[in-house]
C-alpha cells in the first residue's frame, strides 16, 4: 500500500522498484530489498567532522577562560558587565543566608 501514484515521482530518473514501472537492475527477490553499492568512504570525512567538532567547542570554552585569567583588566570589566545585569533582573538576584539580598560592597 502506498501514499503516492507513480506520478508524483516524475523527473526523478534515478528512481527504481515499487510503486515504479522501472526495476531495479539488483534486487534480492528473496527479501524484496535493493542492494545499493556505496562506493563513498564517508569514514574518513566522519571523522574529520567529529575532530572539527570536538576541537571547535574546546577552543569555544578554553580561549574565553585563558583570555580572562590572563587579562585581569578583560576579567573585571567582563564581570562588572555581569554584575550590571543581574542589577537590572531581580529574579537573579542572590539571597544571602537569612533572607537578605547580597550587596557588594
Amino acid at each position: 500500500m502506498t501514499t503516492f501514484s507513480e506520478y508524483a515521482f516524475t523527473g526523478n530518473p534515478g528512481l527504481c522498484g515499487a510503486p515504479l514501472i522501472t526495476k531495479c537492475r539488483d534486487v534480492d527477490s528473496s527479501e524484496g530489498k535493493t542492494i545499493v553499492d556505496d562506493e563513498r568512504n564517508d569514514e574518513f570525512i566522519d571523522q574529520w567532522l567529529y575532530l572539527s567538532i570536538g576541537l571547535g567547542f574546546a577552543a569555544g570554552i578554553l580561549v574565553p577562560f585563558f583570555v580572562l585569567v590572563l587579562k585581569k583588566s578583560w576579567c573585571e570589566a567582563y564581570f562588572s558587565f555581569v554584575d550590571k545585569i543581574i542589577k537590572k533582573m531581580p529574579w537573579l538576584r542572590i539571597r544571602a543566608p537569612g533572607g537578605r539580598k547580597y550587596r557588594r560592597r
